[in-house]
């Protein structure tokens, strides 16, 4: 048995009565979808009503389900040799684990068999809500062969919107899935620029420090509803007056993001930007459009400083978006977790979410400190969630003591950059051992990097010279 699991038991056991019980298992998962969160259901295999449930914990896994719940509830007093079941039905993500056995034991626990979850019904094709195609496209699906009854209302895509509905029984549950999807033929796109911006060889140019409008146009073969279309602009770029209720939001420390709805075969918003303040060599930006997830547009556009010159453009290099590999469920009470090096943050939602993600991307900052802290380390934050859907954030944090007294530090602080400024994230110490200290931080509002920093004990002379050069923007 894994070691974190019996310490896990062993803690049970130890705050629970002499006579507790516990069922104790893991959970694996056959696709991206993480176990974490989901609810297990353990259950005496001769009579269902007689059941305890717990969740899946984001620590490896693993779950307990405490059965002495169900004498509380129902009067039935477990014993050994009793069989019982554990199985998950999630009807509401269409994830579920087939049932497994297990026989109970006089001991304090029993470990069940792994329970594998696994998606009932899976849409292969198509992988996007608008799919832009001259021929018709097939349904394509997968079915778990754990699942009988297997139904699907149409096998092809018509042009225009489909409402596709898919069933299948699973642990004797019914499962289904309804997904609507938009199917174009074509559509004609073009992005306009105002005149601030110059043309030579169709790459559009701009001064540096200099405004200017870009206007997005398009239309469709067919009618849509509620289609995202996407404006990737480069973080250096200033972004005003967005037309058509479009929001703009981080996306990565390269990029941030308009987004506007789109309904009709056609649509026209536009959007002011301010360009980036450049040296003597002209820098080349990448601008991207994406429709759903169909990528429609890419656009070099170059900033020079007084005037165009034949000269190579440097080059813009960074990710535009975030793209996860892993998913899991969130909620007001159950947070996407995120580990790495002493460090674990929990991301919670303002809403319950089947599927979600969460990231935390280290990277260097090139940033000024006030000369009172030394810069340690900062993370981009990577989240499916917007900014509505998110909910507070916590941190914990831990670091060895020798290296605050080697460093002459007097603690650490964890930071957010808002409007310039550099704003403490409330929170603080929350336990010490004999060679390690515990931060905890905690945020309400939405974050999209964050800085952690340590404070020096005292400022020496340089320190406090390079302080008073900065206040008067010496450099």
């Amino acid at each position: 048995m894994d070691t974190k699991l019996k310490y896990i038991i062993l803690l049970l056991l130890l705050t629970s009565p002499a006579s507790a019980k516990f069922i104790c298992g893991e959970v694996q998962s056959t696709d991206s979808m993480s176990p974490s969160w989901f609810e297990v259901k353990t259950y005496l295999a001769t009579n269902e009503n007689y059941f305890s449930n717990c969740q899946v914990s984001p620590a490896n896994n693993r779950y307990c389900c405490d059965l002495d719940v169900i004498k509380d509830r129902t009067g039935y007093q477990w014993k050994s040799g009793d069989i019982f079941k554990t199985k998950i039905t999630d009807k509401s993500s269409g994830y579920f684990a087939t049932p497994k056995n297990l026989t109970l034991s006089g001991e304090g626990y029993d470990v069940a068999p792994t329970l594998i979850l696994e998606k009932a019904i899976r849409i292969i094709q198509p992988n996007t809500t608008l799919t832009i195609s001259e021929s018709q496209i097939p349904i394509e699906l997968n079915f778990s062969q754990s699942c009988t009854n297997q139904t699907l209302s149409q096998a092809n895509l018509a042009l225009g919107k489909n409402i596709i509905t898919t069933l299948a029984i699973c642990n004797n549950e019914i499962f289904t899935e309804n997904k609507t999807f938009f199917l174009i033929q074509n559509l004609t796109f073009q992005k306009q620029y105002s005149e601030q911006f110059s043309k030579n060889k169709n790459k559009p140019k701009i001064r540096s420090d200099a405004e200017g409008t870009i206007t997005l146009q398009a239309r469709l073969s067919h009618e849509v509803e509620g289609i995202q279309l996407k404006e990737y602009v480069p973080s250096s770029w200033e972004i005003s007056n967005i037309s058509n209720n479009g929001v703009a939001q981080f996306s990565t420390p390269q990029y941030n993001v308009i987004t506007w709805q789109v309904s009709g075969d056609n649509f026209t918003f536009s959007y002011q930007i301010k360009s980036p303040k450049i040296k003597s060599q002209p820098e080349e930006f990448v601008f991207k459009t994406q429709l759903d997830k169909n990528e429609i547009n890419e656009a070099k556009v170059e900033v020079y400083k007084f005037i165009p010159l034949p000269i190579t453009p440097k080059p813009y290099l960074g990710g535009w978006c975030f793209n996860p590999k892993n998913f899991s469920k969130v909620s007001e009470a159950f947070p996407l977790i995120f580990k790495d090096k002493g460090l674990t943050a929990a991301l919670y939602s303002s809403q319950p979410i089947e599927q979600s993600a969460f990231n935390l991307l280290d990277f260097l900052s090139t940033e000024k400190f006030d000369r009172q802290y030394d810069y340690l380390k900062s993370y981009q934050v990577q989240t499916t969630l917007n900014k509505t859907e998110q909910g507070k954030m916590v941190f914990e944090y831990e670091i060895n003591k020798t290296f605050l007294e080697e460093n002459n530090y007097k603690e650490i602080g964890f930071f957010e950059k808002n409007a310039g400024k550099f704003l403490k994230i409330t929170g603080g110490v929350i336990g010490t051992t004999e060679n390690t200290i515990k931060y905890r931080f905690e945020s309400e509002d939405p974050l999209d990097e964050i800085f952690i920093l340590a404070e020096k004990n005292s400022l020496t002379i340089f320190d406090k010279i390079l302080n008073f050069l900065d206040k008067l923007k010496f450099w």
